[in-house]
């Protein structure tokens, strides 16, 4: 579950994890009994940076599970009607959405980071009987790498770093812009609040008429 890679040592410190987790989340396993490939069993080469990827990956799944927490607690209060009353959840909530931007950028992260030394991955290679995986001379599973492509082949001749951290800031630029001009919105929308309305008395026609013209009012000073 968690724990600090030892990339060195090739284990995990501080290991706290349910045994044979793994083998059922992989293989749907009952018996939380079949093995799963680590790392070790591939050349180190081909392994990915192991700290970020291991850590990036949970920090995604945490606070995602946070997140879900705090809306089931929403949910709850809104049930016995007493959600108002909760302003640390409902400010969580709004703070909250920075985590969610966190858990996104984390699981980019995981993903890419993960992948490499490969943009596009190779399949490993199977025994003639499908059984098992073939082990290379050098005691580890062997790749097709002819159907692979390393991310060191894979950088184009034709754009230059200047090139790339151009676009990267004209994206950061728009993306920015977009994000102000939401909160401008947002802002905005919070200020003029909800739209007025007289609850007229039952049976009244004119406390009806009434209240509709007083509706339509509202919504012409907040357009």
């Amino acid at each position: 579950m968690i724990g600090w890679p030892n990339a060195e040592k090739e284990r995990i410190d501080f290991d706290i994890s349910i045994p044979g987790g793994l083998s059922f989340m992989v293989f749907d396993d009952l018996t939380f009994s079949k093995p799963v490939v680590g790392l070790d069993r591939f050349r180190p080469e081909d392994r990915p940076p192991l700290l970020l990827s291991y850590l990036s990956w949970r920090v995604m799944v945490g606070i995602g599970v946070l997140m879900i927490a705090a809306c089931a607690l929403g949910i709850y209060y809104n049930w016995r009607k007493t959600l108002p009353e909760k302003r640390w959840l409902l400010w969580s909530l709004v703070v909250g959405i920075v985590f969610v931007m966190a858990s996104n950028q984390a699981g980019w992260i995981g993903a890419e980071v993960g992948r490499q030394p490969w943009i596009v991955h190779p399949p490993v290679i199977w025994n003639e009987d499908g059984t098992d995986l073939v082990v290379g001379e050098d005691g580890f599973y062997q790749y097709d790498e002819a159907v692979g492509l390393r991310t060191v082949h894979a950088v184009s001749p034709s754009v230059n770093a200047a090139e790339a951290t151009t676009s990267l800031i004209l994206f950061l630029v728009l993306y920015l812009s977009l994000a102000a001009v939401w909160i401008m919105v947002l802002d905005s929308k919070i200020r003029k609040g909800p739209e007025e309305y007289v609850i007229p008395e039952q049976g009244d026609e004119h406390g009806v008429k009434k209240a509709s013209a007083a509706r339509q009012h509202a919504r012409l000073d907040n357009a």
